[in-house]
């Protein structure tokens, strides 16, 4: 009788959720014990170390990279500001024209 009540729940998925939490404990602890491991063999102990120069050599790459593309813009601005001027320029002198012809 055991086992068709075992069959029966295994149809029905109630072992879901007890293989759910034991594998997820299971996987967890396995994470927690060698995840420190694995990363320093994956970056090398010396890439770990020198993590804060990273990141300051990271950010005086963007800070160089944010004002080359704020030069770019303010180019762009004063070029279309140009182009601005000129139409209205062409503009007054239409008006001009359509007045003196009137």
């Amino acid at each position: 009788a055991a086992p068709r009540r075992a069959r029966a729940a295994a149809r029905e998925g109630g072992n879901f959720w007890p293989g759910l939490l034991v594998g997820g404990v299971v996987g967890g602890a396995l994470a927690y014990i060698f995840a420190p491991q694995i990363s320093r063999y994956l970056l090398g102990e010396e890439a770990q170390a020198s993590g804060e120069g990273a990141v300051e050599e990271t950010n005086t790459k963007l800070g160089a990279e944010i004002a080359a593309l704020n030069s770019e813009i303010d180019k762009v601005k004063e070029k279309m500001g140009a182009e601005v001027s000129t139409r209205e320029k062409i503009r007054e002198a239409d008006t001009a024209l359509g007045e003196a012809s009137i």
